[in-house]
């Protein structure tokens, strides 16, 4: 319990008379600091001083003051961005021994004092090289071992980026071919920045891959092109985007991330291997048509 009254006690142990002749000295205070002539004498006072610091000394005085601001200022904001033009000037170029990152030059360091203080980290690191042949551990992973913790994003934990194929070398509108799901949105430039962001909703539109891979037609040559338009809806005239998309591309990736992504598995989708081989049979037998043909053609007189 407080050693001080509250606000309703003190209130309580107050007199009405006292409370009374109190409101009565506070009218009267707020009167006389209304009243004409002190409102003059105060305005008096402040054209005096507004006086005094519009002289011809004391406005050359403050800007004179003001252009050394601007011109420290100046120099300051010239400085820092000589800085930060001089620090991402080479990219993000260095790897990260931890997560298998790249990041620019100040964000990693050397993994010597880490090594001192967890010896067992040498088992969890990648032991890859920099571009000055020196390997280094990024701020995020460094942060965490010198804790005494497991880094989230160690190649250790699972999180290495997966081997990417030769042949997968697709383009934009091959990629959303194989996509379980194909997000609309709109991206503009930011004012400033120039950085793009999102405008508007997402739409995100859940795609059939292997009716889409089983729509592709089965060229003959695996350098072949076909051209697709992608629409958000059948019924609209202009499309989302167009291309030439390599059927023989397309499948082969189809068929890889199958056997090989856990999303797909998740998402059950199977590729039909009669389907494949009814098409590798039709084409057979295009060909053998084919070669008939022009022997008959060189079999028939001029």
């Amino acid at each position: 319990m407080s050693a001080f009254p509250s606000r309703n006690q003190q209130a309580a142990y107050v007199s009405p008379e006292k409370r009374a002749k109190h409101n009565e000295y506070m009218r009267n205070y707020r009167a006389a600091k209304a009243s004409p002539e002190k409102k003059a004498k105060n305005n008096e006072r402040m054209r005096n001083q507004r006086a005094a610091y519009a002289s011809v000394e004391k406005r050359a005085k403050y800007n004179e003051y003001m252009r050394s601001y601007r011109t420290a200022n100046a120099s300051t904001i010239d400085l820092s961005i000589r800085k930060f033009h001089e620090i991402v000037n080479q990219g993000p170029l260095s790897i990260c021994s931890c997560c298998d990152q790249l990041w620019y030059k100040h964000s990693v360091h050397h993994n010597d004092r880490v090594r001192q203080s967890n010896p067992d980290i040498n088992k969890y690191l990648c032991s890859m090289m920099s571009i000055d042949n020196k390997e280094r551990i990024c701020n995020t992973c460094h942060g965490h071992w010198i804790k005494g913790k497991f880094p989230p994003c160690a190649v250790a934990n699972g999180m290495k980026f997966p081997d990417k194929p030769d042949f997968f070398g697709l383009n934009e509108l091959e990629c959303r071919l194989l996509a379980p799901r194909i997000a609309f949105q709109k991206l503009m430039q930011a004012p400033r920045g120039r950085q793009l962001k999102i405008h508007g909703n997402i739409v995100n539109v859940p795609a059939d891959v292997i009716h889409t891979v089983s729509m592709l037609p089965r060229l003959q040559s695996q350098t072949g092109t076909i051209k697709i338009n992608l629409k958000r809806k059948l019924q609209y005239k202009s499309s989302a985007l167009s291309l030439n998309v390599r059927p023989h591309k397309v499948i082969q990736a189809a068929i890889w991330l199958v056997n090989n992504s856990n999303l797909y598995r998740e998402e059950g989708i199977v590729v039909d291997s009669d389907w494949i081989n009814k098409y590798n049979a039709e084409i057979t037998v295009q060909d053998v048509n084919k070669v008939n043909e022009f022997d008959n053609l060189l079999s028939e007189p001029l």
